[in-house]
């Protein structure tokens, strides 16, 4: 999950991502899963400044640092 926190200090779910194909395509609470591929991309595109890790624990150091990578500041993991 990817959260922004606009100027008003208010911090929103702005992206869902998932490795799972089955899931990618899926609409949840508003948002649709997107693909892992795209997390780089999409974390620029909608200002994402904080990402949570709900992975398995193996996964979780690989996608903390695509996340720290694509320019996310902050991350919540629960892995």
């Amino acid at each position: 999950m990817l959260f922004g926190a606009p100027a008003t200090g208010v911090i929103r779910r702005v992206g869902l991502f998932d490795a799972d194909t089955a899931r990618v395509g899926q609409p949840v609470e508003g948002l649709t899963v997107e693909p892992v591929e795209d997390v780089a991309r999409r974390v620029k595109e909608l200002r994402a400044e904080i990402g949570v890790l709900t992975v398995p624990s193996e996964p979780a150091q690989a996608v903390a640092d695509l996340l720290v990578g694509a320019g996310v500041k902050g991350l919540l993991n629960l892995a």
